[in-house]
């Protein structure tokens, strides 16, 4: 009777984001009816609707992709990894491999993202990233499924929106992490749970089995969040079996545990061993995390911090209060919600459980808060049912683009400060000390720095973790798409003296798979090499490589490109290709030249005072040869150009004529050149055996620095 009583509550009282008009004369053609009022009776409204969320935020996480510029962080550059291990075992032909294989987690978020690197054709980022749009949409329908089958189409479609665009998830679904696509998986067991009607219809229960199978080959942790609506629903079904004297339950539970068992057992049972001893190691984790002990009151409020701070946000959170309070003080509401609310406590008290703790690890009650977040808006009276249902709206779409992109006109973050707060990466390690109720949650701040923070998020632009996009260039990427140009089949980097976010250990393994080039941990070993240099220092190249690219780092640092090459000694002549002169050229040494010669070989020789000279050697000629041949030398001078000015106004001089500078020759002296640019440090030396090349070339405007040829 109380569920009647609930249901009949909310049908009278169903949120709808647009109210259906009054009902139109019998004698109006049905061409003539209002657009608003066919559109509103319109049977697949809701469905269109939520394809259109799914599509606009799949979307916009596109672009968030094209506009970022840092190289994946941890966790999500180690499941790109992983994907790219399975799409070569399927490559291979490999199938069986492909289905056990083990990478740590369970494999099924990395076989959708191979179907999307096939279809598309590509191993860039945004394949995989995209995939995860399947995911999304599994999330928005079975939300809006679960809402609706208990309070109406209005609680669906709101609680949809809301947990599509809640913080921590919109920042997941721009990733490549396993959380969001086991959120979805673990709303749409939820939502089969209740469609079942405790196991009561056969089909949704196969279909239950089969996402519990899949949910299972999401990530191990799935079967925690469905425990406590699991075991209640199998519990009542036995009841009403009994009092049916009839085995369909029972069957229909044998058939739901078979089909989860066909799906996932063979990854787990080839695999056991190997999750029982990861499954182990999560006490050290915890232990380097600084996690709070169990049963303590700093673990036991540890999530809930969480979930106001990181996953929901103040107001949304308010919501969710509101919803609870609800369901305390109106009869038959709590039982009406038992299976959004058992998502909910199993998805707290479980994981609480766990010595491991982390921000992501209770995101899959997710889709029973946003139910319980916007069902009791229902009984508010009609006015301010569309107020509070349009405020819902208005919030969850300005959160998540200010959170995908940023809004320079709205704060980027406010806290509520119950405590201390402390860096907890990568300047500490260890518990933060501070409040033991005021539990401390990860925050990731813009420029990579983990903090631990006490106290509540009334709403913030920052994201978990990447943010808005943020232009940095960090270079780890071009690192191996310059060395595989380069023909390197081995890389040696030495990076920060801290695993640092944005140049960290598991993109080196993603890149090295994705390019082919091979991460090697000597330089000894290594065709390449990158090095990662703190401001101020200035290291000499490794011995035998030459400098390929000195590139600027967002913290102020360097990175440091070299090739295996001609040892490039300041006083010894090296034989070098016009690739090597550009190369040492993009390092930072000035060096000018005539341009590219047919048949020559070019001869390098840096000196100790930072000059370089360029000479061009005939066929036959071997590097260091004493015989006369074009030469272009280049020598740093502070005043370059004003020192060679007043030598071209001397008396035996010659000017020649150039854009943008001073040249002369000496009437003593005709086969060589001097000249100069205006607001450039060198002066520039040009001689030639052959009579008036010199004057020529430089006339012509040939003389030009390393880097610039090609343009």
């Amino acid at each position: 009777r109380a569920d009647n009583n609930a249901r009949r509550m909310a049908s009278a009282r169903d949120v709808t984001l647009a109210q259906p008009a009054a009902p139109a004369s019998p004698r109006m053609p049905a061409r003539t009816r209002p657009l608003r009022s066919t559109l509103v009776a319109w049977r697949h409204l809701d469905a269109a609707l939520l394809v259109l969320l799914v599509l606009a935020i799949a979307a916009l996480d596109q672009l968030w992709v094209a506009l970022e510029t840092r190289p994946p962080h941890w966790d999500k550059a180690r499941h790109l990894t992983n994907a790219l291990v399975y799409r070569d075992l399927f490559a291979s032909g490999d199938l069986w491999g492909a289905i056990v294989d083990y990478h740590t987690y369970p494999p099924l978020v990395y076989w959708l993202a191979d179907a999307f690197y096939a279809v598309f054709r590509t191993n860039d980022e945004w394949a995989p990233i995209l995939s995860q749009s399947v995911f999304l949409a599994v999330l928005v329908f079975a939300t809006y499924g679960l809402g609706r089958r208990l309070w109406g189409r209005g609680t669906g479609l709101l609680a949809a929106l809301l947990v599509a665009t809640s913080p921590m998830l919109a920042s997941l679904f721009k990733d490549f992490m396993l959380d969001a696509p086991l959120t979805a998986m673990t709303a749409l067991a939820l939502y089969l749970l209740v469609r079942s009607q405790e196991l009561a219809r056969r089909g949704a229960s196969i279909a239950l089995g089969v996402a519990c199978g899949l949910g299972m080959l999401t990530k191990w942790s799935f079967g925690l969040y469905l425990a406590f609506p699991v075991v209640v629903a199998v519990l009542h079904g036995a009841r009403q079996a009994a009092k049916e004297r009839s085995l369909r339950r029972v069957a229909n539970v044998a058939l739901a545990l078979g089909a989860a068992a066909l799906v996932a057992l063979p990854w787990y049972v080839a695999n056991a061993a190997r999750v029982i001893d990861g499954l182990a190691g999560s006490r050290t984790a915890a232990q380097i995390e600084g996690d709070p002990p169990l049963l303590s009151a700093a673990g036991i409020l540890w999530y809930f911090w969480n979930l106001v701070s990181n996953q929901l946000y103040l107001g949304p959170f308010l919501f969710f209060v509101v919803g609870l309070l609800f369901a305390i003080a109106v009869p038959g509401v709590a039982r009406h919600n038992r299976y959004p609310l058992l998502l909910v406590a199993s998805s707290y008290a479980l994981p609480t459980l766990l010595v491991n703790k982390d921000d992501r690890y209770t995101l899959p009650m997710l889709a029973g808060v946003a139910v319980l977040a916007v069902y009791w808006i229902g009984w508010l009276p009609a006015p301010w049912r569309r107020l509070v249902a349009s405020a819902v709206v208005v919030y969850s779409a300005g959160t998540f683009v200010a959170s995908s992109f940023g809004a320079s006109f709205l704060p980027g973050d406010v806290f509520l400060r119950l405590g201390r707060s402390c860096d907890t990466y990568p300047y500490h390690t260890g518990p933060c000390p501070g409040s033991k109720v005021a539990s401390g949650t990860q925050t990731w701040l813009p420029s990579g720095r983990g903090k631990t923070m006490r106290g509540i998020r009334v709403w913030s632009q920052y994201g978990y973790i990447d943010g808005p996009p943020s232009g940095e260039r960090w270079y780890q990427e071009e690192m191996f798409e310059e060395a595989r140009r380069a023909g390197a089949r081995t890389l040696f980097f030495q990076g920060p003296p801290t695993d640092f976010v944005w140049l960290n250990g598991f993109a080196m393994q993603y890149f090295a798979r994705k390019y082919g080039v091979t991460w090697v941990g000597s330089v000894d070993q290594a065709d390449f090499a990158g090095f990662y240099v703190v401001p101020g220092h200035a290291p000499s190249p490794p011995s035998g490589f030459v400098p390929t690219r000195r590139l600027p780092l967002p913290d102020g640092g360097r990175l440091l490109l070299y090739r295996r090459g001609p040892a490039l000694a300041p006083g010894a002549p090296v034989a070098v290709s016009a690739d090597d002169l550009r190369r040492v050229a993009a390092s930072g040494q000035p060096i000018y030249w005539a341009g590219p010669r047919p048949g020559a070989t070019y001869e390098l020789r840096l000196g100790a005072d930072g000059s370089a000279a360029v000479r061009y050697l005939p066929p036959g000629m071997p590097a260091g040869d004493p015989r006369p041949a074009l030469r272009v030398g280049t020598y740093p001078l502070a005043d370059a150009f004003a020192a060679t000015a007043d030598a071209a106004a001397l008396g035996d001089a010659v000017s020649v004529p150039i854009e943008g500078g001073v040249a002369f020759f000496s009437r003593r002296l005709p086969s060589h050149v001097f000249l100069a640019f205006q607001g450039v440090p060198v002066q520039i030396e040009v001689s030639s055996p052959e009579p008036g090349l010199a004057r020529a070339l430089v006339a012509s405007g040939a003389i030009r620095p390393v880097e610039e040829a090609g343009r």
